[in-house]
């Protein structure tokens, strides 16, 4: 059987924008035939069969900037954040199940604040666990400590890490040298493993009602997971790719992985980074920050160089995205864009965190398609001492949302991928914040929100069938427990998402 007519007692929800709903909906093959009267009719020609709910139906969540492969190694890590002791910290690795690869991996503790035992070394490491190789991150991201196993298992690499930044007596790394520790060891994880690590990552998604990503930025380990998952009639969810551009011909690279991509899959372009972030001051910005007034951050991409690739991409139809947090590296992007703004459909800008009153109407202008993260206004809880009047210039959502096409995302596992934290948070501005304070004109209308964070993800993703179940759009649902749109702002994060099964594939 592969058509189904879909009974829904209080609503089916069709698009947010215009607001259109029914209580029947004819899906066939994974897309919608028909809706209403319609759908009954034609239901009854083909033998549809018949499936009910009590629960509101609506269309799937779409993340359009998300990193997959990193959601699926954090998922494996073991949480060290709540743990206050030494004695709680052994307790936690020594009974570890899931594993990346083959190391134990735990982050996010501070034994500064430990109750009892505050010094951790190789030695204390090996008490724990003698056999496999563990690396614990400390909560900073600066510091890490290996047992002696792990030691052994990175020897080769060890010989190529800064000196000053390993201390092989304690089992100690900082910075770098951690770093491409963490690396490393994901590059190690056997194919097979990798891609049950991304079935898992896919599981959470889904869990969350995120029935599409945009991966923004792949490497070849990634895509072959992605592919395997795909073979294996495993992928669940669709997946639009942006490579990151690994070598000087990254074209040629492009089209290799565009051509191999089945199914649930599409790779559309590249990922490049134009700056850093505020919580690092490595955004590039037009004057230095106001908590270490020396510092503008730092510009990885010059015009020049953005517009060779925005050159090779519209010879090669391949959508060009680009990671701009900071004003000055906006400025860099949109003077490149402007000069290929009839094809806009193919310039994309990731974040736009800060975003003066000029550049709005250079936006106006150019249109590009803007991938913005609402839940960054939870997590930049500093943002006065570090750009202080600059804050009016901070995630200007509806200032962006009336001169071009956005939508939203969270940069996960930057962020949750939880999308009802975006809605409240694009709805709110995070009350007594701020951002509330400074720019309450940049709220959003709960149903514009639901509108970015579905329908408008067809345009960044070049894909008119995705964020809508009108007739011969994806049919991908999810069940809600309540009406978002009949609900309180303040009770959206408490709406239970359920799975919608059609043709045993749960979206």
């Amino acid at each position: 059987m592969s058509e189904y007519i879909l009974f829904s007692s209080p609503k089916i929800i069709l698009s947010y924008k215009p607001l259109i709903t029914t209580d029947k909906l004819l899906v066939c093959r994974g897309k919608v035939i028909a809706y209403g009267l319609n759908a009954e009719k034609e239901a009854s020609a083909v033998g549809a069969e018949k499936r009910s709910y009590n629960y509101v139906l609506a269309p799937g969540f779409i993340d359009t900037h998300m990193h997959i492969d990193t959601l699926a190694v954090m998922l494996r890590t073991i949480d060290l954040s709540k743990i206050t002791s030494m004695k709680e910290l052994a307790e936690r690795i020594s009974i570890a199940k899931n594993k990346v690869g083959e190391w134990i991996v735990g982050r996010g503790f501070d034994h500064n604040l430990f109750i009892d035992d505050k010094i951790i070394d190789k030695n204390k490491l090996n008490s724990f666990i003698p056999d496999h190789p563990v690396l614990l991150i400390h909560k900073s991201g600066h510091m890490g400590f290996l047992n002696t196993a792990g030691i052994e298992r990175l020897e080769t690499l060890l010989e190529t890490l800064p000196k000053d930044q390993v201390d092989l007596e304690k089992g100690v790394l900082v910075e770098d040298a951690l770093w491409k520790t963490y690396s490393w060891i994901k590059s190690q994880i056997k194919k097979e493993d990798f891609i049950n690590m991304i079935l898992e990552a896919q599981n959470h998604i889904l869990r969350h009602g995120v029935t599409t990503v945009a991966v923004a930025g792949c490497d070849e380990q990634c895509m072959e997971a992605l592919l395997g998952a795909e073979r294996s009639g495993e992928l669940r969810m669709r997946v639009y790719v942006y490579i990151y551009p690994g070598q000087e011909d990254w074209v040629e690279e492009y089209y290799r992985w565009r051509d191999k991509a089945r199914g649930n899959i599409r790779v559309l372009g590249i990922k490049l980074l134009a700056d850093g972030a505020l919580g690092t001051r490595t955004a590039y910005l037009s004057t230095p920050y106001n908590d270490d007034p020396s510092n503008r951050g730092k510009l990885l991409l010059t015009h020049d160089e953005i517009k060779k690739y925005v050159k090779e991409a519209v010879k090669a139809d391949a959508q060009v995205v680009i990671h701009a947090i900071g004003d000055a590296a906006l400025d860099e992007v949109l003077k490149a864009y402007y000069q290929f703004k009839q094809y806009r459909h193919l310039l994309r800008i990731e974040h736009a965190s800060l975003v003066r009153d000029d550049q709005l109407e250079m936006i106006r202008d150019i249109k590009p398609l803007i991938s913005v993260q609402p839940r960054f206004i939870a997590s930049d809880k500093w943002i006065m001492e570090r750009i202080g009047y600059r804050v009016k210039w901070a995630y200007r959502f509806r200032s962006l949302m009336e001169r071009t096409t956005i939508s939203f995302s969270t940069d996960c596992p930057v962020e949750p991928i939880d999308p009802r934290d975006g809605l409240y948070y694009a709805v709110t501005r995070d009350p007594g914040s701020p951002y509330e304070k400074h720019t309450p004109n940049e709220k959003l209308e709960l149903i514009e929100a639901l509108h970015l964070y579905t329908r408008t993800a067809s345009f960044l993703l070049r894909d008119n069938s995705l964020g809508a179940l009108l007739p011969g759009c994806y049919a991908d649902i999810i069940g809600l427990n309540n009406d978002p749109l009949m609900i309180n702002i303040g009770l959206i994060r408490s709406i239970k998402v359920y799975p919608v099964s059609i043709n045993n594939l749960v979206f």
